[in-house]
């Protein structure tokens, strides 16, 4: 299911229009070897996301019929996109996270939302966060405290 994802994803760039001439860039590696790579923003690749997400969603509405199939397919990708979460936080330094691509939460949080995940309080996509927090911390609200300001004394 994530490979299909993945596969969608880079096609919705494709449909979407953001593979166009001109907009290139050409990366030189030692010995003479010459990269081209489409400039991309993160913006496209949040609407690649989303055409993956719909087309996988609207596939699995007509297969099954069940109004739950936007949360199956928001956990699988969810899942994926914490695998990246998680590359990303072990990635140094921090320059070399793309700025083509937006952090991989910001991507699972819009997927989230376009799921709905949050009327099925009860589904593995709604609790995905707090699983990735046990398994990272050992404690689900751990993520959420570090996320807060600390507090001055004063206030």
């Amino acid at each position: 299911m994530m490979e299909i994802f993945i596969l969608l994803h880079e096609y919705g760039h494709v449909v979407c229009g953001h593979l166009k001439k001109g907009n290139v860039r050409h990366i030189n590696f030692p010995g003479g070897a010459d990269v081209v790579v489409y400039n991309k923003t993160q913006e496209q690749e949040f609407e690649a996301d989303m055409f993956a997400f719909n087309k996988m969603s609207s596939a699995m509405l007509q297969e099954h019929g069940n109004a739950r199939a936007k949360l199956d397919i928001a956990m699988h990708i969810g899942i994926l996109l914490k695998f990246f979460e998680l590359c990303d936080s072990c990635r140094r330094p921090l320059e070399l996270i793309s700025a083509s691509h937006p952090p991989a939460s910001e991507r699972w949080k819009r997927i989230a939302e376009a799921a709905e995940a949050e009327k099925y309080p009860a589904s593995v996509a709604a609790n995905l966060d707090k699983a990735f927090s046990v398994i990272m911390f050992g404690n689900p609200e751990v993520a959420e405290e570090d996320a807060q300001p600390e507090k001055s004394a004063a206030g």
